[in-house]
Protein backbone atom coordinates (compact mmCIF):
# COMPACT_ATOMS: atom_id res chain seq x y z
CA UNK A 1 0.00 0.00 0.00
CA UNK A 2 1.31 3.44 -0.88
CA UNK A 3 1.89 5.95 1.92
CA UNK A 4 -0.57 8.56 0.60
CA UNK A 5 -3.30 5.92 0.22
CA UNK A 6 -2.62 4.70 3.75
CA UNK A 7 -2.82 8.26 5.13
CA UNK A 8 -6.29 8.65 3.59
CA UNK A 9 -7.47 5.32 4.96
CA UNK A 10 -6.09 6.04 8.44
CA UNK A 11 -7.66 9.50 8.46
CA UNK A 12 -11.01 7.93 7.52
CA UNK A 13 -10.70 5.42 10.36
CA UNK A 14 -9.74 8.16 12.85
CA UNK A 15 -12.82 10.18 11.87
CA UNK A 16 -14.97 7.08 12.31
CA UNK A 17 -13.34 6.17 15.63
CA UNK A 18 -11.98 2.86 14.37
CA UNK A 19 -8.83 3.27 16.44
CA UNK A 20 -7.91 -0.42 16.66
CA UNK A 21 -7.95 -0.65 12.86
CA UNK A 22 -5.69 2.44 12.67
CA UNK A 23 -3.17 0.81 14.99
CA UNK A 24 -3.27 -2.49 13.11
CA UNK A 25 -2.64 -0.91 9.69
CA UNK A 26 -0.08 1.59 10.95
CA UNK A 27 1.97 -1.09 12.72
CA UNK A 28 2.06 -3.19 9.55
CA UNK A 29 3.19 -0.23 7.45
CA UNK A 30 5.80 0.95 9.95
CA UNK A 31 7.55 -2.42 10.00
CA UNK A 32 9.09 -1.54 6.64
CA UNK A 33 8.55 2.21 6.28
CA UNK A 34 9.31 4.40 9.30
CA UNK A 35 7.28 7.56 8.85
CA UNK A 36 6.68 10.31 11.43
CA UNK A 37 3.20 11.17 10.15
CA UNK A 38 2.01 7.56 10.45
CA UNK A 39 3.48 7.44 13.96
CA UNK A 40 1.60 10.67 14.73
CA UNK A 41 -1.65 9.08 13.52
CA UNK A 42 -0.97 6.15 15.86
CA UNK A 43 -0.76 8.74 18.64
CA UNK A 44 -4.18 10.02 17.64
CA UNK A 45 -5.57 6.49 17.82
CA UNK A 46 -4.10 5.94 21.28
CA UNK A 47 -5.47 9.31 22.34
CA UNK A 48 -8.90 8.27 21.06
CA UNK A 49 -8.65 5.06 23.10
CA UNK A 50 -7.79 7.12 26.21
CA UNK A 51 -4.34 5.51 26.31
CA UNK A 52 -2.58 8.71 27.28
CA UNK A 53 0.91 7.30 27.94
CA UNK A 54 1.01 5.45 24.62
CA UNK A 55 -0.22 8.56 22.80
CA UNK A 56 2.47 10.70 24.42
CA UNK A 57 5.09 8.12 23.46
CA UNK A 58 4.00 8.14 19.80
CA UNK A 59 3.82 11.93 19.57
CA UNK A 60 7.34 12.15 21.05
CA UNK A 61 8.58 9.46 18.66
CA UNK A 62 7.12 11.33 15.67
CA UNK A 63 8.74 14.57 16.83
CA UNK A 64 12.11 12.88 17.33
CA UNK A 65 12.06 11.99 13.63
CA UNK A 66 10.42 15.18 12.40
CA UNK A 67 10.72 18.05 14.93
CA UNK A 68 8.65 20.35 12.71
CA UNK A 69 5.55 18.13 12.81
CA UNK A 70 3.34 20.80 14.39
CA UNK A 71 0.29 18.55 14.79
CA UNK A 72 2.22 16.10 16.96
CA UNK A 73 3.58 18.94 19.08
CA UNK A 74 0.10 20.38 19.66
CA UNK A 75 -1.35 17.03 20.74
CA UNK A 76 1.64 16.29 22.95
CA UNK A 77 1.38 19.70 24.59
CA UNK A 78 -2.33 19.15 25.27
CA UNK A 79 -1.76 15.73 26.85
CA UNK A 80 1.19 16.77 28.99
CA UNK A 81 -0.62 19.86 30.33
CA UNK A 82 -3.62 17.84 31.53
Amino acid sequence: MEKEELKEILSFYILNRKYEKVLELAKQFLKENPDPYIIYIMGLAYEGLNMKNEAIEKFREALSISPDLEEAYEHLKKLVEV
